[in-house]
């Protein structure tokens, strides 16, 4: 799921790029309204399967250390963006659509270094085991 999470983002980021820089006016202007709730949906879609799927994957141990704060640092400039857009564009100040369109792609390129550098966690614990052991003596 880590992965259509990842696809999401990335497809609601290329969508409002596209808004963003205007590209071929004549097809924008046919299906405008259209290519405005692309993103919402996608974005929503992602939403819903962040809140309702719980992954069991962690960080692999073959990720550095340093590339783990990267990681982090990456994923709050994508939170400072995509907040501080939303309340510059609430304000209705200028650049405001710029900054949350980079903050989603912070987010998507955040996500998509997880996916690949995650694995899923093993349900075994060899605790258990021993726990189980222990009480029958």
């Amino acid at each position: 799921m880590l992965v259509l999470r990842t696809v999401f983002l990335w497809l609601a980021f290329a969508v409002l790029l596209f808004l963003e820089l205007n590209i071929l006016p004549e097809l924008y202007l046919r299906v405008s309204a259209f290519m405005r709730l692309i993103p919402s949906a996608l974005l929503l879609a992602w939403f819903v399967i962040y809140i309702f799927n719980k992954d069991k994957s962690q960080l692999s141990k073959r990720a550095p250390k340093a590339f783990v704060i990267w990681l982090s640092v990456l994923k709050t400039v994508a939170n400072l963006a995509i907040v501080s857009g939303a309340v510059m564009r609430i304000l209705h100040y200028p650049y405001s659509q710029l900054l949350l369109v980079s903050g989603i792609g912070f987010l998507a390129l955040w996500s998509s270094v997880l996916a690949y550098y995650s694995e899923l966690k093993s349900d075994f614990n060899p605790d258990i085991i021993d726990a189980v052991e222990d009480d029958e003596s």
